[in-house]
């Protein structure tokens, strides 16, 4: 599943909601769930398809208590043993990183490609991989079982948003 993930740290609630009312609209008209990060109220407000968590956010359960089924849960995992505790409080995905070195958690050791081959055995939903993912890791991490990227360096790393998300996409399906 393709979506957007609104994720604007140190932004304000008024922002975040603004930008969220700004791009729903392209979301709903591409089929696109839009899952706002960090943000419950935001989330709920808009009607947004998800909500992404941390954990400096609520409790999965109080979350879930919250907006029922109707509305897809993450949750930033940064070990094996934190997933499967997200999991089991009934997170719908699980974001996993960091995998490779990334600027943005710079020496910080990554998780690696073993991480993320445990992770997806062992877990019953969906594991979304991040961090230092492109075009020149997507085959390790496929070989490692990773399916599911979230890529946001290397979508930036360009002039064109869509060619760079199609060609990430392409890598990934091949």
């Amino acid at each position: 599943m393709d979506a957007v993930v609104l994720r604007m740290i140190g932004a304000s609630e008024e922002e975040v909601l603004a930008q969220a009312r700004s791009i729903i609209g392209a979301c709903r008209a591409h089929s696109a769930p839009l899952i706002i990060s960090h943000a419950l109220s935001v989330a709920m407000e808009i009607g947004a398809d998800g909500v992404h968590l941390g954990n400096a956010d609520a409790p999965i359960r109080e979350v879930r208590a919250l907006v029922g089924d109707a509305m897809l849960i993450g949750y930033s995992a940064h070990s094996i043993e934190e997933a499967l505790s997200a999991q089991e409080q009934g997170a719908d995905y699980i974001l996993l990183g960091h995998v490779f070195e990334t600027p943005s958690h710079a020496g910080k050791p990554p998780l690696g490609l073993a991480e993320v081959s445990r992770a997806v055995a062992a877990l019953r939903i969906p594991v979304v991989c991040i961090g230092g993912i492109d075009l020149s890791t997507i085959a390790q991490l496929k070989a490692a079982g990773g399916r599911r990227i979230a890529a946001i360096r290397a979508l930036n790393a360009g002039d064109d948003l869509t060619a760079q998300a199609r060609a990430l996409k392409e890598a990934l399906l091949k």
